[in-house]
């Protein structure tokens, strides 16, 4: 494992170890922001209530969330998995110059 980790380091340097972390990153907190800020006013919205709400409730208000945040967080996703793609074949010509130049590819 460290032969592997000494060789990633000489041949493409510190750097390398982070490529792509900044989409997965973004993703993570877009999603987990999301489903975290929108659980309880779903929950009141549902009940009138957002504490002691029965467990359906609770179940339901989590899956509506998650649904809501994967929706929203998707696009960072794929940026990471273009750019981890990229990484991959390095024959391939760089696309992709960071996150927010393929993003703004993409769109």
């Amino acid at each position: 494992m460290f032969s592997c980790l000494k060789y990633i380091y000489r041949t493409q340097g510190f750097s390398a170890f982070f490529a792509g972390a900044s989409a997965g990153l973004v993703r993570q907190f877009f999603y987990g922001g999301l489903r975290i800020s929108l659980l309880k006013p779903t929950m009141k919205l549902m009940t009138g209530q957002s504490e002691n709400v029965p467990f359906k409730f609770n179940v339901l208000a989590a899956m509506i969330t998650g649904g809501v945040a994967i929706t929203l967080a998707n696009p960072a996703d794929t940026i990471k998995v273009k750019l981890m793609a990229q990484i991959r074949n390095p024959k391939m010509v760089k696309k992709y110059h960071g996150s927010f130049d393929c993003l703004r590819q993409i769109i």
